[in-house]
């Protein structure tokens, strides 16, 4: 289902908190390309570890826990 824009609420662009994003592009060769390059950086840097899921020319991306937060958690819980 489509919806306005008017009709959505949208995260501030200092908002670093989890979440996701859709990219779209001309075509799925190019979708897959960015989600490749995306993919490679999240595995030589850990904080930028997401899901990247390619359907035609759309990304959608959902980024993975934050290593650091949950640290922090299983470290109060011990």
């Amino acid at each position: 289902m489509r919806q306005s824009a008017s009709a959505v609420d949208f995260a501030p662009a200092s908002d670093t908190g989890p979440g996701g994003s859709v990219e779209v592009f001309g075509a799925e060769a190019q979708a897959k390309a960015r989600a490749e390059f995306i993919q490679a950086a999240g595995s030589k840097i850990s904080v930028l570890a997401e899901y990247d899921y390619v359907k035609g020319g759309v990304v959608v991306r959902v980024q993975a826990a934050d290593p650091g937060r949950d640290q922090g958690v299983r470290d109060r819980a011990h």
